[in-house]
C-alpha cells in the first residue's frame, strides 16, 4: 500500500471530479460533495461536507461546509477521498 503524502494527496484531488486547485488549497464546487477517510491501519473516521482542502507542510485542513468548523490531520492520515454529483447517491473512492 501506497502510503499517503503531500504529492500523492494533490495528486488525488486533482484527478477527483468536482475539485479545483487554488493556490495550495482545492475546493470543492457547490455541485458536488467529498469525504475524506482519516484513520491508521483497518480503522478510519469519515469527515462528510468538506468544502476546501489545504496543504500546509505535513498537515491537511479539512474545512467542512455551512459552518461546520474544520478538522486538521497529519497528511499521512488520510487513507482516501470520495466525491460525487450533489444528490448522487453513487461513491466513487479514491482509496491507495
Amino acid at each position: 500500500m501506497l502510503d499517503m503524502d503531500e504529492t500523492l494527496l494533490k495528486e488525488l484531488l486533482e484527478a477527483a471530479t468536482g475539485t479545483r486547485a487554488d493556490g495550495d488549497a482545492f475546493i470543492v464546487e457547490d455541485s458536488h460533495r467529498l469525504t475524506c477517510y482519516v484513520g491508521r491501519g483497518s480503522r478510519a473516521v469519515d469527515v462528510p461536507r468538506v468544502a476546501k482542502i489545504e496543504v500546509i507542510g505535513r498537515i491537511a485542513r479539512l474545512t467542512r461546509r455551512e459552518d461546520e468548523g474544520e478538522v486538521l490531520v497529519p497528511v499521512e492520515s488520510i487513507l482516501g477521498i470520495a466525491t460525487a454529483p450533489d444528490g448522487a447517491s453513487a461513491r466513487r473512492a479514491g482509496f491507495i
